[in-house]
């Protein structure tokens, strides 16, 4: 099972963050993003204008490139906030206040989309629960203050992303602050949900991604079901729209030891007696040695 990464400021207290290494980015041509540290020279060779740049003080800069030029710099907060609505001198008001804002972000493989995570903690109260949310906002090249943004429930926050590209969307696991449960959605580039399993009817332990997007693995744990599987491997094909699973009962000999999704669908399952694989439909793939002993035998 893998280790939640959980992308949020007071995480760290109980759970590793990982963010973006930005030292040694190099700087795109054409369109595409790059991120960089606001100490970093060749970001500061760049001479941003201030009326594309949020949050200059920050460190991390996510910078939004089209057609050469920087159309936006983004400054990725991570520090107590009170962002104060605009009233004038003694009028303005908080509007998050107290509340830890912080933000993260994950580019895609190709560089052209990020998503970017907002997480508003709220402050600890003795004894309770963590409260807060996480907003969640796409980047490209042709949208770079954000083609959408939508909120995540409360109480939920991200423990892994994928980003695909620009055409493709992302997936997404959340849990709750103390890293209960596993839910998964799969979002498509404009924001509407493709896939998505609740905790409650099974907790994802792990997802795969073949490199172009095309097929997705989920390694599925269910609650106790008698009768019923434990464990399944759920393959999702989105050229095809289409599914099916490969399911287990732990103790069995069918259980796997590993596995590995290939990039044309073919699911390949390790067990202790044996390795099979599967077409994208989930049909065994008979071996053509094996093919040529049957047909003689038939003979």
């Amino acid at each position: 099972m893998r280790k939640p990464r959980f992308y949020h400021l007071l995480a760290a207290l109980c759970f590793p963050v990982f963010l973006p290494a930005a030292g040694a980015a190099t700087l795109t041509s054409g369109d595409g993003m790059v991120l960089l540290d606001r100490d970093n020279p060749d970001y500061a060779a760049q001479n941003i204008p201030a009326a594309i740049t949020t949050y200059p003080e920050a460190s991390l800069r996510l910078l939004v490139f089209r057609n050469d030029s920087i159309v936006f710099d983004h400054g990725l907060r991570d520090e107590w906030s009170q962002p104060r609505i605009p009233g004038g001198g003694q009028g303005d008001r908080p509007l998050f206040e107290g509340i830890t804002v912080t933000e993260s972000v994950e580019l895609s493989p190709d560089g052209l989309t990020a998503v970017i995570m907002e997480t508003r903690i709220a402050p600890p109260r003795r004894g309770g629960a963590l409260e807060g949310d996480v907003g969640i906002t796409w980047i490209d090249p042709g949208n770079p203050q954000g083609r959408w943004s939508q909120d995540l429930p409360p109480g939920r926050f991200v423990s892994h992303i994928h980003v695909l590209d620009s055409q493709s969307g992302f997936a997404l696991m959340t849990a709750t602050p103390d890293g209960d449960g596993a839910d998964f959605t799969l979002y498509d580039s404009e924001g509407g949900v493709e896939y998505h399993l609740d905790e409650v009817v099974g907790q994802v332990l792990d997802f795969r991604i073949t490199r172009a997007g095309a097929f997705i693995g989920l390694d599925i744990a269910y609650p106790e079901r008698p009768g019923l599987p434990d464990r399944t491997l759920l393959v999702l094909d989105r050229l095809q729209n289409g599914q099916w699973h490969y399911a287990w009962t732990y103790g069995d000999p069918t259980e796997p030891t590993g596995w590995t999704l290939m990039d044309n669908g073919v699911l390949e399952i390790n067990t202790p007696g044996k390795t099979v694989r599967y077409d994208r439909t989930g049909v065994p793939i008979i071996p053509a040695n094996r093919k040529r002993r049957q047909k003689r035998v038939r003979g």
